[in-house]
């Protein structure tokens, strides 16, 4: 990771296009790399885990969690049910960015529009990829800026830009 000398300062918001976006790309954490060849969340597993959300009802079967029992459609019925599981396979992400003068202020070395921007960054590289979605609203004092959650690497930059 590179030293915190060495990122950039978005505190004087007169970076030009190519210098902003080279300030962005700067960014990109090591640790992407090095998840970048791993298939994590790719896949759907066998169990689904605790972020699923409960689907269609199906009947018993030999074998089945009796822990995934639908007692509701089981009395109903007359019949065992099951709950079958849905697992998550997409994410979506949402920034919630204070954008106003008050960011201007902070440390010698980093305002707080350096840090909001760069943790932006961090969790923008860290969930990209496999159809997860990014979407901001930007507060800047005057208005309200809306950027709807869409997937892909030139809306993230697009995102990116606009929070720095």
């Amino acid at each position: 990771m590179a030293d915190n000398r060495d990122l950039p300062s978005f505190a004087a918001g007169n970076l030009n296009d190519p210098e902003l976006t080279a300030a962005l790309k700067s960014l990109e954490l090591t640790v992407r790399r090095k998840l970048d060849g791993v298939l994590q969340g790719e896949h759907l597993g066998l169990i689904p885990g605790p972020g699923s959300e409960p689907g269609e009802a199906r009947e018993y079967q030999p074998g089945d969690d009796i822990r995934r029992m639908e007692w509701s459609v089981t009395a109903r019925t007359g019949t065992p049910h099951v709950r079958q599981m849905v697992a998550d396979r997409e994410l979506e992400t949402w920034f919630v960015v204070d954008a106003s003068a008050s960011l201007d202020f902070g440390t010698v070395g980093r305002s707080k529009r350096d840090v909001a921007v760069a943790a932006a960054a961090a969790i923008v590289h860290l969930t990209a990829g496999g159809g997860n979605r990014h979407g901001a609203i930007i507060v800047t004092g005057d208005d309200v800026v809306r950027i709807p959650a869409r997937a892909g690497r030139a809306h993230d930059q697009a995102l990116l830009k606009a929070i720095a």
